[in-house]
């Protein structure tokens, strides 16, 4: 295993991410094997000034923060060896440099915490590489731990508390998906609605009644509460993504609907007809409230794309298969640029609570080639982004 001052540059990633898991004897001839490559490669890095580490892409600034009376207990004089620009790689110094050699040094066990707050003194910072840029990705040294006790524990890189984002997914409120079980789903929402053939699921475009509207105002009511959202925050998370459909953003034009097949289209116009766009605002509106007294940020994501990203229930409306989509056509593609824009001034309205905005969830392919196209993609994204 290594200790404190031992050169190990530029370590392969796939097995940095292997060593914790790798038997002793194993890992440590893994470690000598790179150990003896780093130094035949060299650190480029190494020597140079903070200023220069951080203009300098590839390197890294790693130091030794703050004064705490278990750093020299732990470590000893020579834990600021590790210190300085070099160009290792951020998951191998936190589990290597650091983590075990403190293991080697007292055989203490990493659950203690004067072990964590021991490694929390080590911070890395990367610059951009580029010239006068400030902007700086810093992060710390942390120990995880499975919480089961039945995987080792390893060191590793986290962002500094204050920069890091803790996200949960506020899913299958305005996008319903029948197996996220949420309340009203069965006894109002999907109440004697059928699946059609082809579909391997229930979903929203599918309810068709004539009370369809008054089932997703009740759903959505049942759904959406403020305890919430004070819940999230107690469980330590600070960005809670909302996914909507684009019928909650925009109305389409005419009565008219997504482009596709008339069979399609049918179902599509189902999605439409329960409630106006302008009708979701006062439910969108209660999310960003409910948020804002949390303390909480809102990321919107699109999770449905007009014609549809993929054949997906989680598009509001199952096509069997998740490559029969239909947004890869212009007017599609038009119409989702304008749930967009209407997603940007919602996001405008509500200031610092919206931490911003998802183009697109889940996009099928790339492993299919009847995928959704990369030009769709990069036409809808490049019109997206000007919204």
């Amino acid at each position: 295993s290594s200790s404190f001052g031992s050169s190990l540059d530029k370590p392969n990633n796939s097995v940095v991410r292997l060593l914790p898991k790798m038997p002793s004897p194993l890992r440590c001839v893994a470690v000598a094997i790179l150990a003896l490559a780093s130094q035949v490669s060299g650190d480029e890095c190494a020597r140079l000034s903070e200023r220069a580490c951080l203009e300098k892409r590839g390197c890294r600034w790693f130091s030794l923060k703050g004064n705490s009376p278990f750093v020299a207990q732990l470590f000893g004089r020579s834990a600021k060896d590790v210190t300085g620009c070099h160009d290792w790689d951020p998951q191998w110094y936190c589990h290597h440099h650091v983590f075990e050699a403190v293991q080697l040094r007292i055989h203490s066990t990493p659950r203690e915490d004067i072990f964590r707050e021991g490694l929390s003194h080590f911070h890395i910072t990367q610059g951009s590489g580029e010239n006068g840029n400030p902007h700086h990705k810093e992060s710390t040294c942390n120990i995880w731990c499975d919480m089961h006790g039945t995987e080792a524990c390893f060191g590793q890189p986290r962002a500094k508390p204050a920069k890091e984002i803790r996200g949960i997914n506020y899913g299958g409120r305005f996008v319903p998906e029948d197996f996220l079980g949420l309340r009203g789903t069965h006894e109002i929402l999907f109440k004697d609605v059928q699946k059609p053939q082809h579909s391997k699921d229930l979903s929203l475009c599918d309810v068709g009644t004539a009370d369809a509207g008054d089932r997703m105002a009740q759903f959505l009511d049942m759904n959406i509460k403020a305890e919430h959202f004070t819940h999230m925050v107690e469980l330590g998370f600070n960005i809670v993504r909302v996914p909507l459909g684009y019928w909650n953003l925009i109305d389409f034009p005419d009565s008219s609907t997504p482009s596709g097949p008339q069979e399609i289209t049918a179902r599509f116009r189902n999605l439409q007809n329960l409630m106006p766009a302008s009708s979701y605002r006062k439910w969108i509106d209660r999310v960003f409230q409910y948020a804002q007294a949390a303390g909480i940020k809102v990321l919107m994501d699109l999770h449905t794309a007009p014609g549809g990203q993929s054949g997906n229930q989680n598009t509001g409306c199952d096509l069997g298969e998740d490559s029969n989509l239909y947004f890869d056509t212009d007017w599609n593609r038009q119409q989702g640029q304008l749930a967009i824009e209407s997603m940007a001034r919602i996001c405008a309205e509500k200031g610092s609570t919206c931490w911003g905005i998802e183009l697109l969830n889940e996009p099928y392919g790339p492993h299919d080639e009847r995928r959704l196209p990369r030009e769709t993609l990069k036409h809808f994204y490049a019109g997206a982004m000007k919204a």
